[in-house]
């Protein structure tokens, strides 16, 4: 196929609207500003917080079929099945939407760009970040994925977690290092002696 210098922009701005935000980075960012860190929300992460409902749906749909077949209700098979389809797909939709969500840290702020119907992008520069916080489940820690929570000067800038990061101490360490760069060091205090 032959392009023209005519369908060039119309191919770009097609694969922009349909990109991951994580392959789309250079739309967000401002002449000078490098990428430092992205992550993404973990697979895991969402596979555990689901974990209860998705028992719940198996085991009715396995009771709702034994039952249909032992009493001769057919339909009722039927509808049991669509309904896991139809959760199956459910929960693909909404995975596929975490995958559309990319944390991002660069050498001026921290971002969050998320969406695929609806692109947004959130950010706090460094120098209003005025609290960060780690947490993580006894899940999480098991499997590697956790929460960052950033407190700004800015409380509407509706960036306040990293939700289910997969690297989330790496994420939390630069973080936390940047912010110290951006801020500056705290000043050297005379040590407080605790006993006599």
């Amino acid at each position: 196929m032959i392009t023209t210098d005519a369908d060039t922009p119309r191919q770009s701005r097609w694969h922009a609207a349909f990109a991951r935000p994580s392959e789309s980075l250079h739309h967000y960012l401002v002449p000078g500003e490098d990428v430092l860190l992205v992550d993404e929300p973990a697979l895991n992460a969402f596979v555990i917080e689901e974990l209860p409902i998705i028992l719940l749906v198996l085991i009715a749909a396995a009771a709702a079929t034994v039952w249909g077949q032992r009493s001769g209700h057919l339909p009722v098979v039927g509808v049991a099945m669509i309904a896991v389809i139809i959760y199956v797909a459910y929960l693909r939709a909404k995975r596929w939407a975490q995958q559309y969500t990319a944390y991002v840290l660069t050498t001026t702020r921290v971002m969050r760009i998320s969406g695929f119907l609806k692109r947004s992008a959130a950010w706090i520069p460094w120098v209003k970040v005025t609290d960060v916080r780690f947490e993580a489940s006894l899940m999480g820690r098991l499997l590697g994925y956790a929460t960052v929570y950033i407190d700004s000067a800015n409380e509407t800038s509706g960036l306040a977690e990293m939700k289910n990061l997969r690297d989330p101490r790496g994420f939390y360490l630069m973080l936390t290092e940047l912010v110290q760069l951006k801020q500056g060091p705290m000043p050297q205090t005379q040590r407080v002696q605790l006993h006599d």
